[in-house]
């Protein structure tokens, strides 16, 4: 389909400033990958290894250079997120997103020493919403069950990745009798046990980025069969619409997903910004907006712009090779 030179020839690279801390970064970089069929955003986490960064290669690919698929839906529900924020400034956010996206799921940020205040806070402040906490894996079962335990009452939908391994998930699902879905399990693992998680966990959580793109998530449902969130993984409006597509695929319709991401965002690689309205995402191919681009790339020293370079050399070769070819 495209060789390593074809690729590192159509990097342009990027760095665009976030609202405020997430995940432990203020800023967002990596390189788009411009083809004959968009742009692709290979933007991988920094502790992510090469091989991990494979599939987040194919899944860039797949968008810049595969012909795309045709969706079912032309509408997704959105879910929106709060960040691990302070709980007066997490409540105030939640109200400025939920104004401005329509939103009525938000996803708080838990796994801290503030989990129970910055929910309290945010239930608060928005009343009826529901609400999905999303720990990534920073409890053990006892902790997660205290956290849980007192917040008692509160319209939980259901907490994700609340433990590392899939068993203590399971734990903390039937100790505390919410349900419980997995990420980290699914997006960091080398080989699945659907069997283990489907008996395990309530809702499958999947963010096609790093699941290697559309089609191979597509995949997962299919073997998964069970209610699927999408998620996208801090992407700019570009790497975004990957996971838009791929809610847009799914034969069910997700739950609502994590789509309202943008409102994290302080810049920019497209003409738009991608937002709920009304709790919907229109499915629109985003519009790469070359001024913007140009200006994010310059915020990127040389420097870094080479190790990109050479990050996403070891991703192909690390396997991305074969993930690309199998796309043709």
């Amino acid at each position: 389909m495209v060789s390593l030179a074809e690729l590192l020839d159509a990097a342009r690279p990027f760095r665009v400033a976030l609202r405020g801390e997430f995940r432990g970064v203020r800023e967002r970089e990596g390189l788009v990958l411009v083809g004959p069929h968009g742009a692709g955003e290979f933007a991988p986490f920094l502790e992510y290894d090469a091989n991990l960064c494979a599939r987040w290669l194919t899944a860039a690919v797949e968008q810049a250079f595969a012909v795309p698929l045709e969706f079912r839906r032309s509408e997704v529900a959105a879910n929106a997120i709060v960040p691990g924020f302070e709980p007066t400034r997490a409540a105030a956010f939640a109200r400025a997103v939920a104004a401005e996206t329509g939103c009525t799921v938000f996803k708080i940020k838990v796994g801290d020493a503030d989990s129970v205040a910055r929910v309290r806070a945010v239930a608060r402040e928005l009343g009826t919403a529901t609400l999905r906490l999303d720990a990534n894996a920073a409890w053990d079962v006892p902790t997660a069950c205290a956290a849980l335990a007192e917040l008692r009452g509160l319209p939980i939908d259901y907490v994700e990745q609340p433990c590392q391994a899939l068993a203590d998930c399971a734990k903390v699902r039937d100790l505390s009798g919410i349900r419980v879905a997995v990420d980290e399990t699914l997006r960091l693992a080398d080989v699945l046990d659907l069997d283990a998680i489907r008996r395990a966990v309530d809702v499958a959580v999947l963010k096609p980025t790093p699941l290697g793109g559309v089609r191979a998530a597509l995949a997962t449902a299919e073997r998964l069969a069970m209610p699927i969130t999408v998620s996208g993984a801090l992407d700019t409006s570009l790497g975004l619409f990957t996971s838009m597509a791929l809610a847009a695929s799914l034969e069910q319709p997700p739950l609502a997903s994590g789509l309202a991401t943008g409102t994290l965002l302080a810049s920019d690689l497209t003409l738009e910004t991608t937002l709920p309205r009304g709790g919907l995402v229109r499915v629109t191919p985003p519009v790469l907006d070359l001024e913007r681009l140009a200006h994010a790339g310059s915020a990127m020293p040389l420097a870094r712009q080479a190790w990109w370079r050479a990050r996403l050399t070891a991703a192909w070769h690390a396997g991305a090779d074969r993930l690309i070819a199998a796309l043709a």
